[in-house]
């Protein structure tokens, strides 16, 4: 119990922190935030059990998530071909993720399973429930056709990155649609006459499910025993020969972060490029703690090579040079760490009094802090 209302918590608390910063960043929605946001349903499902409210409450920022995002992110996969590949399959999570959580409004509550009308309660269900849930899965088959679809696409640069974690998302999101599709039969099952278990559809959707099921659990499978194999390289780098890559507010991107995405664009999100350019922060033995390139992936994005990333950076720089942005006021500061009560004032998380707000100058940093010990 402990364990479903903890785990619960700090998915809200993730939820909110991570609308949060892509708002700071001036993010456009993409697959990558299905997992932090849509993915709320599923710690729904498990709340539901002991505190139903708190479970519908999950599933309605779920909802709210998919219908919000999901559009926006299936016309960005179609038009933008900078969305890496492992990302875009994730597109199917999504509504998938909220499709599975819904199946808790077919669920009756204890009180109500004590007070019910099991005529009434189906009748109601079959009249406003399943033309809910039917339209949050043909959603979920949209993604799952623009999942393939986008990999196709993409599919000769994709085999040119070398295997990563990234992968890993080809295992969740697959799954996760067979997931949906097995709820959604059990729905129709429950709702529906006999003759629908009859039916050539109901042969073909079945078929469907065992097909996706099959292929994400062989995938799964292969993926778990490759990440394995290449753990030990993941967790013991090596960065004696390589020079350490700046911090996040010395990249040349840093500058120019606040761009933020377009709805479409020729050029890679400044975000992803500010983590391909500064790298990630590795413990060394001797609680040593050093920033490096040397690794595969930055969360369910592939590295970057050095050319390419200096090619991207260019178009990035290309693009700024020919449309300058406007001085924005009263809009969410961009980070450093960007939480607190300056929330809209453009001042970074504790103001610009902050001694180690990434918006200052190194120098202004080091003043502020020789005046605070003086």
């Amino acid at each position: 119990y402990l364990t479903v209302v903890i785990f619960s918590i700090l998915h809200l608390l993730i939820y909110f922190w991570f609308v949060y910063s892509v708002l700071a960043y001036n993010l456009r929605p993409d697959p990558s935030w299905f997992p932090n946001t849509c993915g709320i349903g599923m710690t729904a499902i498990k709340l539901w059990v002991y505190h139903p409210w708190g479970g519908f409450f999950l599933l309605s920022l779920s909802l709210v998530a998919c219908f919000a995002f999901f559009p926006v992110a299936l016309y960005r996969v179609f038009v933008n071909r900078k969305i890496s590949a492992t990302v875009a399959w994730m597109i199917v999570s999504g509504p998938s993720s909220s499709f599975y959580a819904s199946t808790i409004l077919g669920q009756p509550t204890l009180y109500q399973e004590s007070h019910m009308d099991v005529s009434e309660w189906k009748e109601v269900h079959l009249e406003f429930y399943v033309p809910f849930v039917t339209v949050i899965f043909a959603m979920a088959l949209v993604g799952m056709a623009t999942s393939v679809m986008s990999l196709v696409v993409r599919y000769r640069e994709f085999r040119s990155k070398p295997f990563s974690p990234a992968h890993v998302a080809f295992c969740f999101a697959t799954l996760n649609h067979a997931n949906a599709c097995q709820a959604y039969l059990a729905t129709l099952d429950s709702y529906l006459s006999d003759s629908w278990r009859e039916s050539v559809f109901r042969v073909v959707y079945y078929y469907y499910w065992c097909s996706v099921l099959m292929i994400g659990s062989s995938v799964t499978l292969v993926i778990t025993v490759k990440f394995l194999s290449h753990l030990p390289e993941w967790t013991l780098i090596n960065v004696d020969d390589e020079i350490e890559p700046p911090a996040p507010n010395a990249t040349l991107v840093s500058e120019i972060i606040e761009t933020g995405d377009n709805m479409r664009q020729a050029f890679v999100s400044p975000a992803i490029l500010q983590a391909n350019e500064t790298g990630a922060l590795v413990r060394l033995p001797g609680s040593r703690f050093v920033r490096t390139r040397k690794l595969t992936a930055f969360g369910f994005e592939p590295i970057m090579r050095a050319m390419e990333l200096e090619q991207e950076r260019e178009l990035l720089l290309e693009h700024v040079a020919n449309n300058p942005a406007k001085r924005r006021h009263r809009t969410l500061s961009v980070p450093g760490i960007d939480i607190g009560i300056n929330f809209g004032s453009g001042e970074g998380v504790w103001g610009f009094d902050n001694p180690y707000n990434y918006n200052q100058t190194p120098n202004a940093n080091r003043e502020r802090r020789n005046t605070d010990l003086v």
